[in-house]
């Protein structure tokens, strides 16, 4: 089973990639722009560890877009949704599977209720 603090650096890791290939940019010119080594880059890529705050702040800031969203999932699919709702899921007990269940139902009830309206 994943542990959230591997789900989490691979979650940063394709940001950071998806934000440096948007820009056009290697490893190497994406580190020079922050100041760090390649290898940095490449191991915050690959989800292999953390960086420290201020490197998040400077890659979120080369990147153009808001400090949280270095570390927020991208919903780019119905597919991958679902997969992180699996996921999700998969470390939760029976009881928590209903407890859960139960409130997602009062949720939709809650959406289609207000979609009516």
């Amino acid at each position: 089973m994943r542990n959230k603090a591997f789900l989490t650096r691979q979650i940063i890791g394709e940001n950071v990639r998806e934000g440096r290939k948007r820009l056009g940019l290697t490893q190497e010119q994406f580190a020079e722009v922050l100041g760090i080594s390649v290898q940095s880059i490449s191991a915050m890529e690959n989800g292999t560890q953390f960086s420290y705050m201020d490197t998040y702040c400077k890659v979120s800031e080369a990147l153009g877009i808001p400090l949280y969203s270095v570390f927020m999932p991208q919903q780019t699919s119905k597919d991958d949704l679902d997969m992180q709702i699996r996921s999700f899921f998969i470390e939760c007990d029976a009881d928590e599977k209903r407890a859960m269940l139960k409130i997602m139902e009062v949720i939709k009830a809650l959406v289609l209720l207000k979609s009516n309206i």
